[in-house]
């Protein structure tokens, strides 16, 4: 464990008004034929772009209602290339990239945009933005990476990028963005007791259990439905549980970090946040409280089940929106809720101009047709863009009253029934038709500039005032406050992350190899202790995890990562002197 004392407070700077300068201001090009302005798509015949995307879970033509969006907009389709489902993982990438040729978009990790760029797979931008509409906009994200790249010529853009402030907390304005939700009812039936602890909360859910074995479909309910397909160096599900536990596991390879990044802990410390969310899960299942098709399933296997009411709690609030909080439940007090636990401090992120993960966004310079592409891609990161991908087809979804956007009858229950959508808006269901490319370079929790609303539905002025429901009622009757984000605020529980440019350096080979081998190490590790016999095979099994990393490189890769740790502390600093 280390320390180190922060000169700044984070909490003063909380409430800032974030400021919009510049978002959409950009006028129009006085050429009709500028690619960044549209117009030259619809005069022409329709477009196929193929898109290599990394984040993507599903492969084909982007159809139905967001594929008309596009097609209305641009007159083109977008072939989604995904590694994904295509199955191989890096070795698509690695095929495509011999070929000399991923896409005309590609849509990769930041620790491939070095190579990529080294191999002559890139479109130079540069000219495209100076006259772009909406990607001018994010210059800090572009340039950032241009810095990465050794160059002062435009290559890619950042995921998620924002442009509101970094000392702002980028969550969803209701709920904390990971946090324990568990079901309201069954909390409240049970006299909504004080939560001192994780130990406490287990105890919880399995007073639930045994009260409702058994879900509406007959299928039996368990505490936690964990998945696999999200890890990577660790085990995803207990590494999520660190961010409202004091520390994030963002971009700090095997150590995780408060929010300033001064004080950090490793990854094999059995005082560490990572060994204390394995033995939570550990507990858990000695209680018969995981599910036991956890290490096998998805994560959509998962959602699918806490739908069924299969599950009593998970980590994020939007996996209940439109899935188990129907209107019906919850306005009969029926659904899941925040549950705040005393010893519980989050880490929050704050709105980061050069973005939030890992992905960035680049154009293949073997682009059929740049002008169109840019095109595309411009219109993709404009808040008109935006706000169809995040609350629908205007019109069917929302439409705007005085000014504010509001979810029609339709839209309020479309993606929870999978609603039929009519032929003028694309066609099929609803869920069919979003947006399966699972990235996008404004993010997601920034405003439309015409309705100082945020993009996504849920988070409408409109939606939280006329959507409120007596499960959120009762939850503020029991603590006091109308949003749990106010809870946390109000309560001096979160920490903020600033955001910053600092960007790892890439792994030489040698450590990515070692990293790799590692990861695979705790991966098995973690999974083995969660479902162990007992406490001796849990201790047994940590015990060998260490001895087995010891033999793989280990400390060399912590020397690296500890490295990192200094470079987001410097860089999270400065954020916070500048916007003091």
């Amino acid at each position: 464990m280390k320390k180190r004392k922060m000169a700044a407070a984070f909490m003063a700077a909380l409430m800032l008004t974030a400021s919009l300068a510049g978002c959409g201001s950009s006028e129009k090009a006085e050429s009709a034929s500028d690619p960044s302005h549209g117009g030259v798509g619809k005069e022409e015949e329709l477009l196929t772009i193929d898109m290599f995307c990394a984040p993507a879970n599903y492969q084909g033509v982007q159809t139905g209602w967001f594929g008309k969006a596009i097609k209305d907009a641009c007159n083109v389709e977008v072939n989604i290339i995904a590694p994904n489902v295509a199955g191989g993982g890096d070795s698509l990438y690695q095929t495509r990239s011999a070929a000399g040729n991923l896409g005309d978009l590609i849509v990769i990790r930041k620790d491939q945009l070095e190579d990529c760029y080294k191999a002559g797979l890139l479109y130079d931008m540069t000219d495209f933005v100076a006259n772009s509409k909406n990607l001018k906009n994010y210059s800090k994200s572009s340039e950032n990476l241009s810095k990465l790249l050794g160059t002062d010529r435009i290559y890619a853009f950042a995921n998620s990028s924002s442009l509101l402030s970094p000392m702002e907390p980028a969550w969803t304005a209701v709920n904390p963005s990971m946090a324990i939700f568990s079901r309201w009812d069954y909390y409240k039936e049970l006299g909504k007791p004080q939560l001192k602890d994780m130990d406490d909360l287990l105890d919880l859910l399995k007073q639930m259990q045994d009260a409702h074995p058994t879900a509406e479909n007959g299928k039996k309910v368990y505490g936690f439905s964990l998945f696999k397909d999200w890890d990577s160096k660790w085990m995803r599900c207990a590494s999520i549980c660190t961010w409202f536990n004091g520390y994030s596991e963002s971009n700090t390879g095997f150590l995780f970090t408060n929010g300033d990044a001064s004080d950090y802990t490793q990854l094999d410390d059995e005082n560490g946040i990572y060994y204390k969310m394995l033995e939570t899960f550990f507990k858990a299942n000695q209680m018969g409280l995981v599910d036991p098709d956890s290490s096998a399933q998805t994560f959509d296997a998962m959602q699918a089940k806490v739908g069924e009411g299969e599950v009593l709690c998970h980590f994020w609030p939007w996996l209940t929106i439109d899935n188990y909080n129907t209107p019906e439940r919850v306005e009969q007090g029926v659904g899941f809720a925040y549950l705040p636990i005393e010893d519980q401090r989050f880490v929050v992120e704050g709105y980061n101009p050069y973005g939030t993960d890992d992905l960035v966004i680049c154009m293949g310079s073997k682009c059929k047709n740049p002008e169109r592409v840019f095109e595309f891609l411009d219109w993709f990161s404009s808040p008109e863009s935006m706000m169809i991908n995040y609350g629908g087809p205007e019109g069917l979804a929302w439409e705007k009253v005085d000014g504010k956007p509001v979810r029609t009858e339709y839209g309020r229950t479309a993606e929870t029934i999978n609603a039929p959508v009519p032929e003028e808006y694309g066609g099929g269901n609803f869920k069919d038709g979003k947006c399966q490319f699972n990235w996008c370079i404004p993010f997601w929790l920034d405003k439309d500039p015409a309705t100082g609303e945020i993009f996504n539905k849920a988070l409408w002025t409109s939606t939280v005032k006329n959507e409120r429901n007596r499960v959120m009622d009762e939850w503020t009757e029991t603590f006091g406050t109308e949003l749990p984000t106010q809870y946390l605020v109000d309560n001096d529980l979160m920490e903020i992350i600033p955001g910053s440019p600092y960007i790892c350096p890439v792994d030489s080979s040698d450590i990515n190899i070692k990293r790799s081998q590692c990861g695979t190490a705790v991966k098995e590790a973690s999974w083995k202790m969660v479902f162990a016999r007992d406490k001796e095979e849990f201790d047994a099994v940590w015990q060998d995890m260490k001895t087995k990393l010891d033999g793989l490189g280990y400390n060399d890769v912590i020397a690296v990562d500890k490295a990192n740790v200094e470079g987001f502390y410097q860089a999270r600093k400065a954020v916070i002197e500048e916007n003091q």
